[in-house]
């Protein structure tokens, strides 16, 4: 029996947040619009998609990444149908921490980069909190990086 891991994380997808970013302009822009012109049917349509709209960003950020990879093969799905990467074409595999710096705070993160012999890349990431790991390692707990245990059970399989 082969062994298997499997990981949910809290991924950020770059393009969704473009999405997210032009599509609270294009709002601002009818809401602008209907104080000028006002009607209640685009009243009613703008609030239909403003619901929607923000349905979808709840439902993206509360929804985990889970990630599954045995000695075959990664699968990762996140709202849209799964995804896999066969471990035998995987040509390079980088794990790192890095930042995310907003206007009023920073988010650490670790990313987990992965490029096929095809050319493609994919790329997950997930939040990490370094005063919780080193305190948990200060008291000798178990303190645990999802992305860092993938990576190590990767590299193992594929031996790169």
């Amino acid at each position: 029996m082969d062994e298997k891991i499997t990981i949910e994380i809290d991924c950020s997808d770059t393009l969704v947040n473009w999405a997210v970013a032009g599509g609270t302009l294009v709002l601002a822009v009818w809401l602008a619009l209907l104080i000028t012109y006002f009607n209640i049917a685009g009243l009613i349509m703008f609030l239909i998609v403003l619901t929607v709209s923000v349905g979808f960003i709840i439902l993206y950020e509360k929804t985990p990444t889970v990630v599954t990879a045995d000695g075959e093969a990664i699968t990762y799905k996140h709202l849209l149908p799964a995804k896999s990467i066969m471990l035998s074409n995987i040509k390079t595999i980088a794990c790192e921490p890095y930042e995310v710096h907003t206007r009023y705070s920073t988010v650490q993160r670790v990313r987990l980069c992965i490029t096929t012999k095809d050319g493609d890349e994919c790329e997950l990431n997930d939040r990490i909190n370094a005063v919780e790991l080193v305190n948990g390692m200060l008291e000798s707990k178990q303190t645990d990086v999802p992305l860092v245990t993938l990576y190590q059970f990767i590299k193992q399989k594929t031996e790169l």
